[in-house]
């Protein structure tokens, strides 16, 4: 015994640790939840373990059955917890396992994500918000609610896009 720590580290945390985004939410069949960028490291993964390239096959066939039969029982808790808690399962999956994955890239300390939709230049969008409310408070014109509603979605994003550009 080297008394050497155990590492649990794939190559999927790996690419996301070297800046590579995860990519599409997948649903591997046998394998299970996943996304791009984790499976493309399993195929890294599984070119290297030594059970998938074991040559003896009768041996390498029971090691994997073995450890896919451990796996679904360590699994048990989880679906019945699926089963009893969650509406919409689908995005349930995908949303624990998406930031599940994003803490193991980042050892349980991830950077901070920028809101969606957030602005490269600060205050853009609340300058543009506030020109609207402004021109909405100019005297002798009709009602803000009013006005809105004759207005095409298209002058409504127009206006955002411009204020958002550099």
């Amino acid at each position: 015994d080297f008394k050497l720590p155990k590492h649990n580290e794939d190559f999927g945390q790996t690419l996301g640790r070297w800046g590579i985004g995860s990519g599409a939410y997948l649903v591997l069949p046998f394998f299970g939840s996943s996304s791009l960028r984790d499976g493309i490291g399993l195929v890294a993964d599984l070119s290297v373990d030594p059970v998938v390239n074991m040559g003896h096959v009768p041996t390498r066939n029971a090691s994997i059955a073995l450890r896919t039969a451990s796996m679904r029982a360590g699994l048990l808790d989880e679906s019945r917890l699926l089963e009893e808690a969650a509406l919409d399962k689908y995005r349930f999956v995908r949303n624990a396992y998406l930031q599940r994955r994003r803490s193991l890239v980042y050892d349980g300390n991830p950077p901070e994500e920028r809101q969606r939709g957030a602005s490269a230049q600060p205050g853009a969008l609340a300058r543009a918000r506030a020109g609207d409310r402004a021109d909405a408070e100019r005297p002798g014109d009709a009602p803000a609610g009013a006005r809105d509603a004759s207005a095409g979605a298209g002058d409504a994003r127009g206006a955002v896009a411009e204020a958002d550009r550099p």
